[in-house]
């Protein structure tokens, strides 16, 4: 991730699940191909997982450094939220499309349905959000460039600030309204 980047690995990590959500949508996919799919997957999910929270505090400080405040617990408090009413909602989908579908857990035999309804909620729903994704990926305008550029005015932002008017715990208080003047 270092080495090339947060918004390259978040990329490099959604391209490659793009092989994963096809193979779950080929109807009739080997055993074999579907292990590779599910390990494929399983490493390519994990960065859709990270990345987002690995990128959360450039977002901070880009908004720190163009408002001069830092409500770094509303920023975490909406991403987790956001992400737990999504991931909520979607469970409840998946239960509505299954039951539509007509899958009862007492038969070990589904219909055919079933089968469509699972490939759907498992490929074609994760792909277009992972289309989704990387299109807002691409006008993400925060690259690693751009980071630096950003610690570094913060940090001279830092030095030149009053040293006992706005210190709180060693940084500047920048939600004090007269922090503001120092941008």
């Amino acid at each position: 991730m270092r080495k090339i980047g947060k918004k390259k690995s978040f990329f490099i990590g959604n391209l490659c699940l793009i092989p994963t959500v096809i193979i779950i949508l080929i109807s009739e996919s080997p055993m074999a191909l579907l292990f590779v799919a599910a390990i494929m997957g399983a490493n390519t999910v994990a960065c859709g997982y990270i990345m987002p929270w690995a990128m959360l505090p450039e977002c901070i400080d880009a908004f720190m450094l163009e408002t001069g405040r830092r409500p770094v617990e509303i920023f975490y408090t909406f991403f987790f939220l956001g992400a737990k009413l999504v991931q909520a909602i979607y469970a409840g989908v998946v239960q509505l499309a299954l039951s539509v579908s007509g899958y009862n857990s007492a038969e070990c035999v589904q219909p055919e349905t079933v089968q469509f309804t699972l490939k759907m909620l498992m490929g074609v729903v994760p792909g277009c959000v992972l289309v989704l994704s990387t299109i807002c990926l691409y006008f993400y305008s925060i690259d690693d460039e751009r980071a630096k550029e950003i610690q570094i005015q913060l940090k001279t932002l830092r030095n030149t600030s009053s040293p006992e008017k706005n210190l709180v715990n060693g940084s500047i208080d920048m939600d004090n309204e007269s922090a503001d003047c120092y941008l």
